[in-house]
């Protein structure tokens, strides 16, 4: 079988979109991420195919009706939600959001609704399909790419100011944008060469490549933060692979005497680890076995809550367990368990249903001892006090 230069991108972008959907672990933004990734390998498959003519015209005809009339326009929304399910901590994902999938679905509505008028003309239509001039769709299908990666870029302009802005991770974010406007834009302009082959060929080449490197940034980001190989910090509160904006590091502030405020010195931790040698996968592995304990059971709900303890549940020591979090996470333990005690609180002072409850009440709901703790440890994950958060969000209902 000889495989062209083209085919072996759209089988690298394959490749590299299946490896990121079955080791993408849960999160937040995990669905549009999800999204976006499978759409991108099922029409790198697609073009992989059709590349090496393992389909009959015919058959690749109907395939075509009903993978690029429709899945093209799922690729702008997946991006762009999920550029601001990591950027911006309010943004929260509704019902309201499914307008944008109206155009993927009247694509999928079209090409049904067609089947009667392409039945009796498949052999016309599959030798035009082969040979394809100009035409409104690809141009549309383009156009909608376009004005999403706009609307994406946008938002990145305007948090530009933010800490987050001068991270590896929003750098790597705008690339993406930059890379996904010029595969909008290559992938229109190979129609508009529907006649001069040799010229299609390379605008093909380019924008394949284009689609491989959008996915290979997207894997770097995940590797990159997986490892914690840059010092970087999360956005959304959430050390999962898939959460790869990156925060400055803030500076370590001592709790008071709460067991699971001080049971780390951040000040010992490179004495301590120096001599550390935890293998990477197996470090991060345990650090997900944490993340995950903690989000269902919530046991930063206890007060009392110390590292022993919860290096007893996972069946760990509890030096191995303090040196996870130190390497993996890059964070003592009373920060860790802060983290979710100030996501859990976020989740309450945001809810119209928790109105009821007082700020100071919530913070002792979600675990804090102290209002000088919890007043603490929200302005350093959120830069502002909890009254001023609920107002934020009060507004915003």
């Amino acid at each position: 079988m000889h495989v062209s230069l083209t085919s072996a991108l759209y089988l690298v972008g394959f490749v590299q979109s299946v490896y990121l959907l079955v080791t993408t672990p849960v999160h937040r933004g995990r669905a549009m991420l999800l999204l976006f990734l499978g759409t991108i390998a099922l029409l790198t498959t697609d073009y992989f195919i059709w590349e090496n003519n393992w389909l009959s015209p015919t058959t690749q005809f109907w395939v075509n009706r009903f993978s690029h009339a429709s899945l093209p326009y799922l690729l702008g929304p997946s991006l762009y939600l999920y550029i601001r399910l990591q950027t911006s901590e309010s943004f929260q994902l509704t019902t309201r959001h499914l307008w944008h999938g109206l155009p993927y679905a009247l694509g999928l509505v079209a090409a049904i609704f067609l089947i009667p008028y392409y039945l009796p003309n498949y052999r016309t239509a599959t030798e035009h399909w082969l040979f394809p001039a100009t035409t409104w769709p690809q141009l549309v299908r383009g156009t909608h790419l376009v004005v999403y990666v706009g609307l994406a870029g946008q938002f990145l302009w305007q948090q530009r100011r933010q800490p987050h802005a001068q991270s590896f991770g929003h750098t790597l974010l705008v690339l993406i944008l930059v890379l996904g406007l010029g595969s909008a834009l290559v992938g229109t302009g190979t129609y508009l060469l529907a006649d001069a082959q040799p010229a299609k060929l390379h605008w093909q080449q380019v924008s394949a490549l284009f689609a491989v490197a959008m996915t290979y940034l997207l894997n770097r980001l995940v590797i990159e933060h997986r490892f914690n190989q840059l010092g970087l910090s999360p956005a959304r509160g959430t050390h999962s692979a898939g959460n790869y904006v990156a925060l400055p590091q803030q500076p370590r502030e001592v709790a008071d005497a709460h067991p699971a405020d001080s049971v780390s010195n951040p000040a010992e931790a490179p004495l301590k680890y120096q001599h550390s040698a935890l293998d990477p996968t197996s470090a991060f592995q345990l650090f997900e076995r944490l993340e995950t304990y903690l989000a269902t059971t919530r046991a930063y709900e206890d007060a009392d809550l110390t590292l022993p303890q919860l290096a007893q549940t996972l069946s760990v020591s509890a030096n191995h367990l303090s040196q996870v979090i130190n390497q993996v996470g890059n964070q003592p333990f009373y920060e860790l368990i802060n983290r979710h005690r100030i996501e859990a609180a976020c989740q309450l002072l945001s809810d119209a249903r928790q109105q009821h409850l007082s700020v100071l009440g919530i913070g002792y709901e979600v675990g804090f001892r102290s209002k000088s703790t919890y007043y603490a440890a929200f302005r350093r994950e959120r830069s502002m006090t909890p009254n001023a958060y609920r107002k934020q969000m009060n507004n915003r209902l």
